[in-house]
């Protein structure tokens, strides 16, 4: 059977401000920021790519770089991650007169 009708809104939505992250790494470019805590290794690694190449739109304004690092729990426990990111300042426009 076959249905037609309306497309319902979609139903995902990140847990993860995104928005609110990006618009704090701008407000202090070329400083790195621990920005999401407590993944696991798949999660911040694929969140680290996705930063790094502008698949969550709000990191496509701009230069970020993204990186992972590892912590560790209490003994026994499973390691956890964290992602650290930092907006890069566009390098300055060279203004002037050029030279003959």
């Amino acid at each position: 059977m076959v249905k037609f009708g309306e497309l319902p809104p979609t139903t995902r939505r990140s847990s993860y401000d995104h928005e609110g992250v990006a618009k704090a790494l701008k407000e202090r470019p070329d400083q790195w920021a621990e920005c999401f805590e407590g993944l696991t290794h798949g999660v911040a690694s694929s969140m680290v790519s996705n930063i790094r190449k502008g698949r969550i739109s709000h990191y496509r304004d701009g230069t970020f770089e993204a990186t992972l690092r590892r912590s560790e729990g209490e003994e026994g426990d499973e390691a956890v991650w964290s992602v650290w990111a930092r907006f890069l300042k566009p390098p300055e426009k060279k203004s002037g007169k050029k030279k003959k």
